[in-house]
């Protein structure tokens, strides 16, 4: 059975030197969003009451968010994140399990082009000295 996927030709160039291989595609980008949460606001405008993002609750019940209420919790967080001086220099790294607050966080920084580092909640919470964790920050 062939599938319906319409994939690009398997073609890439090498190029070998100074003991390293570097390998790229031939073919051009083709126009592209600029960050990750341009899609976020195009679906905000497009089906803004559909649930983007949910997680269950210790209650069982589900916390869903819309893609507008998503866009604009992303909008405020990116802001407060400016507003303490984050920025390409000064990243944000996440502690914590995945989760609605992480990806909102998450999609915050990346909004406003902060870089982040989600970093595995086991380095603080299997750990005495905590070693690892400050070796990672």
């Amino acid at each position: 059975m062939q599938s319906k996927l319409r994939l690009a030709p398997a073609r890439v160039e090498m190029e070998k030197r100074a003991g390293n291989i570097y390998l790229r595609s031939p073919d051009k980008l083709k126009p592209h969003a600029r960050c990750v949460t341009e899609w976020l606001v195009q679906w905000s405008d497009r089906a803004p009451e559909r649930a983007f993002l949910a997680e269950r609750v210790p209650s069982g019940a589900w916390r869903k968010l819309t893609y507008r209420e998503t866009y604009g919790a992303v909008r405020r967080i990116a802001q407060a994140l400016l507003d303490r001086g984050l920025g390409p220099d000064r990243p944000v790294a996440i502690l914590s399990d995945n989760g609605v607050d992480h990806a909102l966080l998450a999609l915050g920084a990346m909004h406003v082009g902060i870089p982040v580092a989600p970093v595995s909640p086991a380095y603080s919470l299997m750990s005495k000295d905590f070693v690892k964790l400050r070796s990672i920050f």
